[in-house]
């Protein structure tokens, strides 16, 4: 089967801060290199990161 062209995490799939917390940003780093494909990631961001 081939790889998707796109993979979507719903909402609140990453309920850590990913620009906030290095290790969560770096998990979905992981994930993006090991399939090669863009990811969209619905994570809960800081209060700050919404503005």
């Amino acid at each position: 089967m081939p790889p998707p062209d796109l993979v979507i995490w719903p909402e609140n799939a990453s309920d850590i801060d990913p620009f906030v917390n290095p290790d969560a940003g770096r998990v979905i780093d992981r994930a993006v290199d090991a399939l090669g494909r863009p990811i969209l990631v619905g994570a809960v961001l800081g209060e700050d990161a919404a503005t």
